[in-house]
């Protein structure tokens, strides 16, 4: 840890301090013993900061959410990347999961809200009759993303996401593609 001198401008709030630093709030604020959010302009705070990148502290919150999202919980892990309008009761019940194990799996609360673009993971189950196979599909020519979610019955995203392809690149013939496939409901 280092301390950062840094003098308010007009404008600022501790919220945006923080984010600029990297940091929270409450550890400015008890770095600088105030007792509520109350900063004015010229002021000078003392913000503790990270000499290293989060990625040398284990216990850091993006290391914490990585290890509990692939903690092994069924047969596959499928992700979602949450859009507007998105819940986790309306993930949950499109993945045929409850949303309190959806929350766990994320860890978060099963109140809590979500955020567009954040990633979710949903960890599926070879129950209910269906037989999950790990598939390399070779790309032929003229394929496309959807024409190959189609064939296997899957989802446009989800291959996307398997294989972490951009959705404005083209395929190319010869292309490996992982894909997740329930061999229940595919002649392919």
């Amino acid at each position: 840890m280092r301390l950062v001198r840094y003098k308010v401008k007009s404008g600022d709030s501790l919220s945006v301090i923080a984010q600029r630093h990297q940091t929270t709030t409450k550890v400015i604020r008890n770095a600088n013993g105030l007792s509520n959010n109350n900063i004015r302009a010229g002021q000078y705070l003392l913000v503790p900061t990270s000499t290293k990148d989060d990625s040398t502290y284990s216990l850091s919150a993006a290391n914490r959410l990585a290890k509990t999202q692939s903690t092994s919980r069924g047969n596959y892990k499928v992700t979602h990347k949450v859009e507007s309008g998105d819940s986790l009761w309306s993930i949950a019940k499109a993945n045929k999961v409850s949303h309190q194990s959806l929350a766990k799996w994320n860890g978060m609360g099963p109140r809590d809200t979500l955020r567009v673009g954040q990633e979710l993971v949903i960890w599926k189950s070879a129950s209910d009759g269906a037989v999950i196979r790990t598939i390399f599909y070779s790309v032929r020519s003229g394929d496309t993303i959807s024409g190959i979610a189609h064939k296997f019955k899957v989802r446009t995203n989800d291959v996307v996401k398997w294989n972490s392809l951009q959705k404005n690149k083209y395929l190319k013939p010869g292309q490996k593609l992982k894909l997740y496939v329930d061999v229940t409901k595919t002649s392919a």
